[in-house]
């Protein structure tokens, strides 16, 4: 039961907190959060999946960890001094960090295959909705670019452009001739609205068409770079981070020790001498059975 209270009452420190939300889970968790594009596509739920299993993995390990730490509290009460409580808790998190580290560097090569995967199973004709927002919100088109919608013959969205396109022309304003006078002559009155008319709808289906190929589509040479290249980037980037923000913490670690040690030879060198005539050095002198005999004979 100390076992389980220790573990539980950990639970709450911020050392065991960081420990554990610095590992690989913050990662898996960000990544999460930043594919909400795929949220119809297998990619969250299988992080969701892997979320739990780490935790799992985590938790017993953290377990007898907890246990250790227990025995190493009640070995520093009794000799009332609690710095080795700071020593084993820097170790955790030392412990910890290190092996972040190293789940990150090897799984980082890894992160190309596992994108790919993810990418090619949302670039699906029933996933596009799903996709583009993906294009949008990372700033890539399709899956090694352009050349991936023109490989399956479907045309180049909008969301893969670098630049927003104008959503029409600038329309031939006739407005000038709409306020002409008419001739004296009716016919030549009637001829000039027929014309007038027909501009005006020439305009406007021209209007339409520009529309309909400009507002829909957009060009290979005007598209982001593919959505492989831009996540495997941004992974990379994540990873780099992390790896970054553990070796911060290993190294805060390691000073935290080195005090601790420190601290801890400083208080045993201030310690007074033991007394020899405390109680804790008082020896009881028990009488050996021929020095018995010796005071029987007097």
């Amino acid at each position: 039961m100390k076992c389980v209270s220790s573990f539980l009452f950990d639970c709450g420190d911020f050392f065991f907190i960081r420990s554990l939300f610095v590992s690989p889970i913050l990662l898996l968790t960000i990544c999460a959060l930043n594919f909400e594009a795929f949220t119809k596509t297998p990619v969250l739920p299988s992080v969701l999946i892997t979320i739990p299993i780490v935790l799992l993995f985590l938790i017993p390990i953290r377990f007898a960890l907890g246990c250790f730490g227990w025995k190493a509290e009640e070995l520093a009460a009794e000799k009332n001094n609690r710095n080795p409580i700071i020593v084993f808790i820097t170790l955790l998190g030392i412990i910890i960090s290190v092996l972040t580290r190293f789940i990150v560097l090897t799984a980082r090569s890894d992160f190309p295959y596992h994108v790919e995967k993810w990418v090619a199973d949302g670039f699906t004709e029933d996933r596009m909705d799903s996709f583009y927002l993906l294009e949008k919100n990372r700033k890539c088109c399709g899956t090694t670019g352009a050349d991936s919608y023109i490989a399956k013959n479907w045309s180049i969205p909008l969301t893969c452009c670098k630049e927003k396109l104008n959503n029409a022309k600038d329309k031939k304003s006739s407005d000038s001739d709409e306020d002409g006078s008419f001739t004296d002559n009716v016919s030549d009155a009637i001829e000039g609205f027929i014309d007038r008319t027909d501009s005006k709808l020439d305009n406007a289906m021209t209007d339409v068409e520009y529309k309909v190929v400009n507002d829909s589509f957009c060009t290979a040479d005007n598209a982001f770079d593919g959505c492989n290249m831009v996540l495997v980037k941004y992974m990379f980037t994540l990873a780099r981070l992390n790896i970054g923000f553990t070796s911060v913490i290993i190294l805060f670690d390691l000073i935290t020790i080195l005090f601790a040690v420190f601290v801890i030879y400083e208080l045993k060198a201030k310690e007074p001498p033991a007394d020899p005539n405390t109680d804790d050095n008082i020896i009881e002198k028990v009488p050996v059975p021929h020095q018995l005999e010796e005071q029987f004979k007097y």
